[in-house]
């Protein structure tokens, strides 16, 4: 390689470094972390729905608790809520990791005392190419293969906290 052809590059490469950092900086990250908390907001309001009816008979109680995370690039610092559903002396925790993450725009993990898995904010494998946090959905991973994807519901979520509880699987 030439010095001319290396300076070539290392410049081709800083101007597409810094084209990348102004589209960056065109996002409202504000909006993006506020969407994203609604989303989690709605995702427990949803769990706490499914779950009523044992909570209502005493089977199992929950608790949202506030969990710190740190995006400092794009988010900040900023507080987001959990949540722990106690059943029988165990323990299955609902812990958001963050908005910006690979293939999805947001994580919760979702740890039980016999299985974990990943819930998902992502957009269908149908849907447009260049989508939008306000078109993402819930999905859960499954435990044979967490790169497929099936939409969160009622059915999908109870199967995981029975796996989770060591009821199957």
């Amino acid at each position: 390689m030439t010095q001319s052809t290396f300076i070539d590059q290392i410049r081709s490469f800083t101007k597409s470094q810094s084209a990348n950092k102004k589209n960056a900086s065109a996002v409202d990250w504000n909006e993006r972390r506020q969407v994203w908390l609604t989303q989690l907001n709605n995702l427990l309001n949803d769990i706490e729905q499914w779950l009523k009816p044992l909570c209502e008979d005493g089977t199992l109680s929950l608790e949202r608790q506030s969990r710190h995370l740190s995006e400092r690039e794009t988010l900040g610092d900023y507080q987001a809520v959990s949540m722990v559903i106690y059943i029988d002396g165990q323990t299955i925790f609902l812990e958001p990791v963050g908005s910006i993450i690979i293939g999805a725009f947001g994580r919760v993990d979702m740890k039980g005392p016999f299985a974990d898995f990943m819930l998902l904010l992502a957009i269908d494998d149908d849907q447009d190419l260049n989508p939008v946090i306000h078109k993402a959905t819930w999905h859960i991973s499954t435990r044979r293969d967490r790169r497929r994807l099936l939409p969160l519901n009622a059915d999908t979520f109870g199967e995981a906290f029975q796996i989770c509880l060591g009821m199957g699987e």
